[in-house]
């Protein structure tokens, strides 16, 4: 999916810009879940969630530079989904490398 394919997932420009709001860890770990908002280029935002489903193995680097309170979402690569290829999510204030089930894109009034 990546960024330009998440961009036509949400059916917005590409050069629309995403912030992390959040990280929920749920069951152990084995669901990530990261609530992000988009703001298009004529200032129009929406809200919706990255969720990682049947998660194995996480590798979670934070970047102590950062001073901010919503990071910027710097890249995305999914990777390959059944535990297959890891998905690595970059942002200024950390990044992120897991080995995942299932993957979605949830949209909401408020993620």
């Amino acid at each position: 999916m990546d960024l330009a394919r998440l961009t036509e997932v949400l059916t917005i420009p590409a050069e629309s810009t995403f912030v992390v709001l959040g990280l929920d860890v749920q069951d152990w770990g084995r669901v990530l879940r990261l609530p992000c908002r988009y703001t298009t280029p004529d200032g129009a935002s929406g809200a919706f969630a990255l969720i990682f489903d049947d998660c194995r193995e996480m590798r979670w680097r934070l970047y102590t530079h950062y001073q901010g309170d919503t990071p910027a979402l710097v890249d995305l690569t999914l990777g390959t989904a059944a535990h297959r290829k890891p998905a690595h999510i970059l942002t200024d204030a950390f990044g992120i490398s897991l080995l995942y089930g299932e993957f979605r894109v949830t949209r909401s009034p408020a993620a």
